[in-house]
């Protein structure tokens, strides 16, 4: 297996390991990447990803090295657009090891706001509230 050494390009990987139906992995690897980028001390998405023990970027403020906040919103939250403007949207958490998600979507009209637990039995349970321009589709 060749490890990917650029966030930019783990973009296209992560993407095609949720529409695969690999969430699981997926968010594994969200969490060692981007996770060591947090243990090193950064609070921005670094150019490259790093070893523990050496500082290899060039740059610490890398916008197209930040994938996981598109995926953490539409996969592990799940809200995702089914027509422009989130007029029409679903909220449809992908499978993983995660209890309980909070957070929110801009759209055009306002915010959609959700919040979904898993009870004793598995079973997700979803609130959503959305601008009266948004509907819930599913």
């Amino acid at each position: 297996i060749v490890h990917v050494g650029s966030p930019f390009f783990m973009y296209f990987v992560l993407h095609t390991l949720f529409e695969n139906g690999y969430s699981e992995f997926a968010l594994r690897s969200i969490k060692r990447e981007w996770g060591d980028m947090l243990d090193s001390g950064v609070t921005t998405c670094t150019e490259t990803f790093n070893s523990k023990t050496e500082w290899k970027t060039r740059s610490v403020a890398h916008a197209w090295s930040a994938s996981p906040a598109i995926f953490l919103v539409t996969e592990l939250l799940g809200v995702k657009p089914l027509k422009p403007g989130f007029a029409e949207f679903e909220v449809a958490p992908c499978a993983s090891d995660v209890n309980f998600a909070k957070g929110s979507v801009p759209t055009p009209y306002g915010e959609i706001y959700v919040e979904w637990y898993k009870d004793e039995n598995g079973k997700i349970n979803i609130s959503c509230t959305s601008p009266k321009e948004c509907v819930r589709i599913r």
